[in-house]
């Protein structure tokens, strides 16, 4: 019984976020950006910038049969080129670690993109290109210990509210194209998808902008044929710097 509504919260969780997505789309497709709300976005659109972020998630693993909290951490370094600095490439870091203390367990996770965009008013086509490190540990021993390469895509979209706020949502989807088991136990992990709903929020001061919002991410793992899903989902707050040249 537990199994089940653990599956029904977890797909109410989806639900939401997709429909928040799906009205954010809309909104964005049926609106007509202003030349003022252009120039709000290109404003805000720096020739370099450096983001680094903090989070603390709900960590749900079906491979682990438990919930725990995780600490997370990010960090983006990107350029936007061109004459309207409309082309961008980015790298970004994520982290998150969970202590499972009721199976005594642990889960360790990094993921590194590579991101091409394109600013095209409100919306962000990009190309991702990435890798990961994932581990995974019950009673001491290692039981997941994954290295991967990603290819994947996002469409991100930035509303202007005025001249201080901006409303961004960014899903992304990365398909792991090489997967290599360290533990040689015909371990694999599957489709990536992110969402992140927020704001970025700027001080009157032109090169620091305050970023917080809330972000929904989740992964298979098929272990020795068994199909398990990691799901993470939580508030985030970063710190942006960014200059124009």
């Amino acid at each position: 019984m537990s199994h089940i509504t653990d599956r029904v919260q977890t797909g109410s969780a989806t639900y939401t976020v997709h429909a928040a997505s799906v009205l954010l789309l809309v909104c964005a497709a049926v609106s007509t950006p202003s030349l003022a709300q252009n120039s709000d976005l290109d404003k805000r659109t720096p020739s370099v910038y450096l983001e680094a972020e903090g989070s603390f998630s709900t960590h749900k693993s079906n491979t682990l049969n438990g919930t725990d909290f995780a600490t997370g951490s990010g960090l983006e370094a990107g350029v936007w080129t061109g004459k309207d600095k409309n082309l961008g490439m980015a790298v970004r870091q994520s982290q998150f670690q969970t202590h499972f203390t009721q199976v005594d367990a642990g889960a360790d996770e990094s993921w590194t993109d590579f991101l091409l965009r394109y600013r095209l008013l409100w919306f962000y086509p990009t190309a991702v290109i990435g890798s990961c490190n994932l581990g995974i540990e019950k009673n001491g021993q290692k039981i997941v210990d994954l290295l991967c390469t990603t290819l994947g895509a996002s469409l991100g979209i930035r509303v202007p509210v005025g001249q201080y706020v901006i409303v961004e949502f960014t899903p992304l989807v990365a398909k792991p194209v090489s997967v290599k088991d360290r533990l040689a136990r015909d371990t694999t992990v599957d489709l990536r998808s992110d969402y992140s709903l927020g704001v970025s929020l700027r001080p009157k001061l032109p090169w620091l902008d305050i970023n917080v919002g809330f972000r929904y991410r989740t992964y298979n793992l098929t272990i020795a044929g068994d199909n398990t899903r990691e799901v993470y989902a939580g508030p985030y707050l970063g710190l942006a710097l960014g200059f124009s040249f």
